[in-house]
């Protein structure tokens, strides 16, 4: 076999090249017959080794050299390309207004960002900016704008209005950052008009083609369109003004954290547009037919069969923003939000709706909280955004147990179950107005509210709370004095276990502001405040609070213009348990005028009452609504426990600082009202002070160091002749009246009005200077009636007392008890002073001290009840005088004098001494002693002035 030619090399050869000479070395060996000659073959061998050696080394430089001389062209080639391509950008971004897009994506600002500004301003196009690319996002419906707060989106260039035309607008967005006040953050798409100069249009300047208002994430991709025309046609929706020759079609967003994505924004004329019906019956038939083969049920039989998960795995929700889903996957579970563990983990799942509770991959695939709790660090870390994924959900929110989470303002939507295992919503005390921290909505229930504010907010309210709200606990701590409110809410069905506050001065308003309907259910298990104005108010609902401490007057409280622990004003049905006042700026306790018309305060219940150091009074009834002529509306139909009182105003005697006050009352009981004294010199002004009031019935009143008196009924009290006026005072009953007063008189009347009805009892009253009472001036209406006990050394006696046998008193005073009427009465001149009218003979009732004896028989001779007298010294009966029957007529009535038997010792036996018959006549006793004359009877021992009789049955006196 001979030896093959060399194959060509790389770079080619003429013959006279290094293959040519070794063919020829080759062809020479090929000649030889045979190679048995060992010897030449391996000289042979070594030779043309080292020749292929040399060759090599040639080539090898030749190669090194030709690479170090292209990568120079190379680099030198890349900078020019560089400087080129650089230039040509910038040569291409100036053109590219110019340079012409395809038709289908000139209506999409975010694939055509060039051709859209953020301007309204008239004038040609290139004088308006372009969109920037940080404006630019990515999502199910592809490249869109975000606006983000108060923004404008709009074509940069004008659309001409042409005559006989008509256009279709389009606009397309959705929301996809909600507001904290979704009202107040509006997208309104419109239609900015200009004149034939291209200037805006001053009247109008645009056309609204709608406002969506309350839009939230939850709504979905949204679509308006209008048609527009210069001239009014059928269909058309909007027509241009007279001298609107161009347009600029726009959306504008409003607010401060809501976001949108604008995803069109289009113009055709659709004047020559006419519609096209294709057949679709095909493709209709492929559909039923792939409907048929039921995929999904048998792919999930598949995937059950083969337990194959669904379920794709994150570390992190940053790792599922930045990477992508298998197309199988319909569920994600991320094992926390920054890092496995941090309370983040979830699962979500594949939806094709954006909302509250969504996030996007990579892919913009979207994934939604399948949690029935929501945390925060699910979402953000942030109360508010956990929140509103929730309620995008119908899911309930858990806080992380203590922790601190700072808000500017907090939202919590309607129906949430929120609870925040004592964390702490701490707000940074920036609201204004009519903002609020902590808006608390519909239907709500938590476990607890802990706020923390430092007091810096000038806002009305920190929280509000919507009808229905349920929840355990309430709590707003300040750092400084809060001048304004704490809580506020309709009060309607409420229900809130126990609310404390600290440095707020109004903590608990229930404010209803309708004038038709009261609202109704608001249940407050406990308030508990300290350093406040007024701790609890409510205006037009009916409500119940189980109790109310309230501690620590805020610098803020004073008594003018009237600060009050509790102001009730136009409630019906409600009550409100055992409370504790210290320190109010005016009354502890008040029930005020009502809100209008509709209003008023009845059918209530209040606990005891214990108020220390109030600047007013303890317990104060004055509505002050004006409900006709000379009418003031009054509060009716309560019912008041027991009312303590220590040190009532500011330990000095001026007025408004009773220990009750009531004016304009109905049907009013209370049990108790006690005042005392502990720093001060006066427990209280009056005990009771009272104006145009029916049935106020108090169980006992009194108390110690008590100023002006102990009772004072007075036609001016709350008074103002505008909308509050005085009126009767009748059916005023107190069961006991006790305790010492530093006034002149401990009851006083003075009133242009009627008092009738009035039963005082009296039980150790003292301290009066002058008279028990005084009747100043008032017309008798009724009984007015002072019964009791008086002690003291000052006579009780009744001064300018009314004359009317209707004004009475039975008074007991130093030994001595006085009865009857109390003009005229001399209190404490007899052991018993019956004062009643002069006795008449003619027809009437009995008038004076009288002893009926309807329980005896009538009868000839027969005794009726009489009045009887003991012996000295003794309690046995010893002499009477008795009604006797003189005949058998009932009507003929004499008297009989009975004395003592002077033949016993032992008994009661009575004698009669004397009769007096019905005809005037007397009897004198059937067994007088006889003597023959005047020395015999006197002999005998008989008295001057004696009778006596002789054998012959004369009588005769002995002298």
């Amino acid at each position: 076999m001979g030896i093959a030619h060399i194959a060509p090399g790389p770079g080619g050869d003429d013959g006279v090249s290094l293959r040519a000479k070794l063919d020829a070395v080759v062809d020479a060996a090929n000649l030889v017959p045979s190679k048995a000659d060992a010897s030449a073959l391996t000289a042979e061998s070594l030779e043309r080794s080292r020749r292929i050696a040399e060759e090599a080394a040639a080539r090898v430089s030749g190669l090194t050299a030709e690479a170090a001389a292209r990568t120079l062209a190379l680099q030198q080639e890349a900078t020019a390309r560089s400087q080129a391509l650089a230039g040509e950008a910038t040569s291409r971004q100036a053109a590219l207004l110019a340079l012409p897009l395809p038709v289908p994506i000139k209506h999409r600002p975010g694939d055509a960002p060039l051709d859209f500004g953020r301007s309204l301003a008239g004038g040609e196009g290139a004088l308006v900016e372009p969109l920037p690319a940080d404006m630019l996002r990515d999502d199910e419906n592809g490249r869109v704008v975000r606006l983000t707060g108060d923004d404008v989106i709009a074509p940069r260039h004008l659309y001409p209005l042409e005559p006989g035309r008509r256009y279709l607008a389009t606009f397309a967005f959705q929301r996809r950052v909600n507001s904290p006040d979704p009202d107040g953050d509006a997208v309104r798409c419109a239609v900015a008009w200009f004149g034939q100069g291209k200037g805006r249009l001053s009247l109008p300047p645009q056309t609204i083609v709608q406002d969506m208002l309350a839009l939230t994430t939850g709504a979905g991709r949204q679509v308006v369109r209008a048609v527009i025309s210069r001239a009014a046609a059928v269909n058309v929706d909007i027509v241009a003004p007279l001298g609107a020759r161009y347009c600029r079609p726009y959306i504008q967003t409003y607010g401060t954290l809501a976001a949108s994505d604008v995803e069109v924004i289009s113009w055709a004329d659709i004047t020559d547009v006419t519609s096209y019906a294709p057949d679709v019956s095909a493709l209709e038939d492929r559909i039923a037919a792939q409907e048929g083969l039921d995929l999904g049920a048998r792919l999930t039989a598949i995937e059950a069969a083969t337990s194959a998960p669904n379920t794709y795995r994150f570390a992190s929700l940053g790792g599922l923003v930045a990477g992508s889903v298998p197309i199988s996957a319909d569920e994600i579970e991320v094992l926390g939000y920054s890092a496995a563990g941090d309370r983040g983990h979830h699962r979500r799942r594949r939806v094709s709706v954006a909302n509250a509770a969504t996030i996007a991959d990579a892919e913009g695939v979207l994934w939604e909280i399948a949690e029935r709790v929501v945390r925060p660090e699910m979402v953000g870390g942030t109360p508010q955004a956990a929140l509103y994924a929730a309620a995008a959900i119908g899911a309930e929110v858990d806080l992380a147990p203590f922790a601190s989470y700072p808000i500017a303002q907090l939202v919590i939507p309607s129906n949430i179950v929120l609870r925040t295992n004592r964390a702490v919503l701490a707000t940074d005390g920036t609201t204004t107005g009519s903002q609020i921290a902590i808006d608390v909505g519909d239907g709500v229930r938590f476990d607890g509210l802990l706020v923390t504010t430092p007091g810096t907010e000038t806002a009305e309210n920190i929280m509000r709370l919507g009808t229905g709200v349920e929840g355990g606990q309430i709590r707003i701590f300040s750092d400084a004095q809060r001048a304004r409110g704490g809580i506020t809410t309709t009060g309607d069905g409420v229900k809130i276990d126990l609310v404390r506050t600290r440095k707020i001065d109004r903590p608990l308003h229930l404010l209803n502001t309708s004038i038709v309907a009261q609202t109704t259910g608001s249940r407050i298990g406990f308030l508990d405040v300290e350093d406040y104005v007024r701790a609890f108010r409510a205006d037009f609902c009916s409500f119940a609070v189980g109790g109310i401490l309230a501690r620590g007057r805020s610098p803020n409280a004073s008594k003018t213009p009237g600060h009050n622990g509790v102001l009730i004003q136009g409630c019906a049905d409600w009550s409100i348990g055992d409370s504790v006042f210290e320190d109010s700026g005016e009354h502890a306790f008040r029930i005020g005028g009502s809100p209008h018309l509709g209003a008023q305060t009845k059918n209530f219940v209040v606990g005891d009452i214990t108020a220390r150091r109030c600047g007013g009074c303890a317990f104060k009834i004055n509505p002050g609504l004006l409900v006709g002529v000379g009418v003031t509306e009054v509060a009716e139909n309560g019912l008041v426990g027991n009312v303590f009182a220590v040190d009532c105003g500011n330990g000095i005697s001026e007025g408004n600082t009773e220990l009750l006050r009531i004016t304009h009352a109905r049907k009013v009981h209370i049990a108790s009202a006690i005042a005392t004294v502990d720093t001060y010199a006066i427990s209280a002004q009056n005990a009771l002070r009272i104006n145009d009031s029916r049935e106020v019935w108090i169980g006992r009143l009194g108390g110690t160091a008590i100023s002006a008196g102990l009772v004072s009924i007075n036609g001016t009290s709350d008074v103002d002749g505008i909308t509050s006026f005085g009126g009767d005072v009748r059916d005023l009953h107190i069961a006991n009246l006790f305790g010492a007063t530093f006034g002149a008189s401990a009851i006083g009347i003075e009133t242009t009005f009627a008092v009738g009805d009035v039963y005082i009892h009296c039980e150790g009253v003292t301290g009066f200077t002058t008279n028990l009472a005084r009747w100043i001036s008032g017309t008798v209406a009724g009984p007015f009636k002072i019964t009791g006990t008086v002690g003291g050394s000052v006579s009780p006696t009744f001064q300018d007392a009314p004359v009317s046998e209707a004004v009475t008193l039975d008074i007991e005073w130093n030994n001595t008890r006085t009865i009857g009427r109390a003009a005229g009465a001399r209190v404490g001149t007899a052991a018993m002073e019956v004062l009643a009218p002069a006795f008449s003979a003619a027809s009437q009732a009995a008038t004076g001290l009288f002893i009926n004896g309807a329980a005896g028989t009538a009868g000839e001779g027969n005794a009726g009840a009489g009045v009887e007298f003991s012996r000295l010294g003794s309690s046995r009966r010893g002499a009477a005088i008795v009604p006797i029957q003189g005949s058998a007529d009932e009507k003929e009535v004499g008297l009989g004098f009975f004395v003592g038997d002077t033949n016993t010792t032992a008994n009661e036996v009575l004698l009669l001494a004397l009769r007096l018959l019905h005809t005037g006549r007397m009897l004198l006793r059937s067994d007088l002693p006889t003597y023959a004359n005047n020395a015999a009877a006197v002999g005998a021992g008989l008295m001057a002035g004696a009778v006596y009789s002789t054998s012959t049955g004369e009588l005769r006196v002995v002298v």
